[in-house]
């Protein structure tokens, strides 16, 4: 099994921003309510992280969801406009 190399990248850029906070794996993984083991597993690239983990470990380390995206991805573009595909993207009331 081969690790995909933007799960690589997110993992990359989660682990960056952890450690310029000077955070560790057990306080991210407790204010996302899992484990370090799985923190770890999500910085090595290993597991891949679903957009709502995505989304808690944006807010922890104070920083947009898009931080973690690789530049020039769909997501980026898809983050900075209101529609994506027809469907809406972001909280609807």
């Amino acid at each position: 099994d081969q690790i995909d190399p933007t799960d690589a990248y997110v993992g990359s850029r989660l682990k960056e921003r952890r450690l310029a906070l000077r955070m560790s794996q057990t306080d991210l993984g407790a204010s996302a309510g899992i484990s370090f083991q799985q923190i770890q597993k999500y910085e090595r690239g290993v597991n891949r992280v679903a957009i709502s983990m995505l989304k808690k470990f944006a807010e922890a380390l104070r920083v947009p969801v898009t931080f973690f995206l690789p530049d020039g991805t769909n997501g980026t573009a898809m983050a900075s406009s209101s529609k994506a595909g027809g469907y809406q993207v972001g909280p609807t009331k």
